[in-house]
């Protein structure tokens, strides 16, 4: 089980479309991840971006020395060489690269099922002529209002909520599938619902989560005031029915597996990778601690080396998320509590009430 599964987890394969309720894919990940084939990849292509959301992970705006094509193609062969399926282009804004309709087709012409994380803002004609031909599993963005002057505030760019309804739009006429999620914030929290009916308007697949992740550079804990009440936070997530169910299947399921006594106890670094803006390889987004630089070097040579070591470790006799009667409700994990704590080992208390009040309203349901 993967906690990168969870409804709502930003995973390798959060885009709107998931096959974990199959046994047959449920079989599929369990034999990959007993051979250690990352079926799942997620690169960063760039950190620049055409927006300023205040609550981005990378809202501090630190500029790297970015992969250059050679690079990013050599990744994606060798990934694909190893076995790699699922690939999601995120940024930053992935289409401000100038070469990104070469890295797009070429991780098509491997096979790859690939999906894009996009503000949706500055698509062109080009691009949306480029997912026709060929197309990609999902092209996901972010909304946060169904009123343009509220939407704008968040991201810090006057127009962009008009721009994204028509990169929405140019993309639908082109037959591209389009997804739409947003974070449950204080700016947000209490206009999900209309945001939601706006999606299905949209005729747009919809998802939320009410987790800001922690900035990976600056001050700890500044981004907890993007954080709503958890009570009224869960209340939001789980007013959707749908997402209910989700909750539901996924509690079961996970709520019968042995914990294990793994530090990292979901499939990064076993059947999931990501890359970042300047090609350091690591088990997932989150695991900032481990990353290891893919210039000079395979893409097989670090993944059995130190990403297999890096994943292997064991749990601390201590590490209380391991044994928690709540982790079936939770999507924490050590990488998480290592960007909010400083310790892997120490979980955050927002992460854990956000557990606590979902078993609250879905165990007044149902019990699991």
């Amino acid at each position: 089980m993967n906690v990168a599964e969870a409804p709502g987890c930003s995973g390798y394969e959060s885009s709107g479309e998931t096959f974990v309720d199959t046994e047959w894919y449920r079989e599929f990940r369990s034999r990959a991840a007993a051979a250690r084939v990352p079926v799942s990849g997620m690169i960063e292509l760039t950190r620049r971006c055409n927006l300023r959301c205040g609550h981005c992970y990378h809202r501090d705006h630190v500029p790297v020395r970015e992969m250059d094509t050679a690079l990013i193609l050599k990744v994606l062969s060798e990934a694909a060489e190893m076995g790699c399926l699922y690939m999601t282009f995120t940024g930053g804004e992935p289409f401000l690269r100038e070469d990104f309709d070469v890295i797009y087709r070429t991780a098509r012409r491997l096979g790859m099922v690939v999906s894009v994380f996009s503000n949706l803002t500055c698509l062109s004609e080009d691009l949306a002529e480029l997912f026709s031909e060929m197309p990609p599993r999902v092209v996901e963005g972010s909304i946060y209002a169904v009123r343009a002057a509220e939407h704008d505030a968040v991201t810090g760019v006057a127009g962009s909520f008009d721009a994204l309804l028509q990169g929405i739009k140019l993309l639908q006429r082109h037959g591209v599938r389009v997804a739409l999620k947003t974070m449950i914030m204080p700016s947000t929290g209490e206009r999900i619902a209309e945001i939601e009916r706006l999606a299905q308007d949209l005729g747009v697949s919809f998802r939320v989560d009410p987790y800001v992740f922690p900035r990976f550079h600056g001050e700890r804990g500044e981004h907890h005031r993007f954080h709503m009440d958890p009570k009224d936070a869960v209340r939001i997530e789980l007013a959707s029915g749908y997402r209910r169910s989700q909750w539901l299947d996924y509690a079961r399921r996970r709520v019968r597996l042995d914990p294990g006594r793994r530090l990292f106890q979901c499939g990064a670094g076993t059947t999931g990778f990501f890359v970042d803006a300047s090609g350091r390889l690591s088990p997932c987004l989150m695991t900032t601690r481990y990353r290891y630089d893919l210039a000079g070097r395979s893409f097989a040579e670090v993944w059995h080396a130190e990403i297999a070591a890096a994943v292997a470790q064991p749990a601390s006799p201590d590490y209380v998320c391991a044994d928690c009667s709540l982790r079936a409700y939770c999507t924490g994990c050590a990488a998480v509590n290592y960007l909010e704590t400083g310790d892997e080992n120490s979980p955050d208390s927002y992460v854990c009430a956000l557990a606590q009040c979902r078993r609250d309203v879905l165990d007044s349901m149902v019990r699991v």
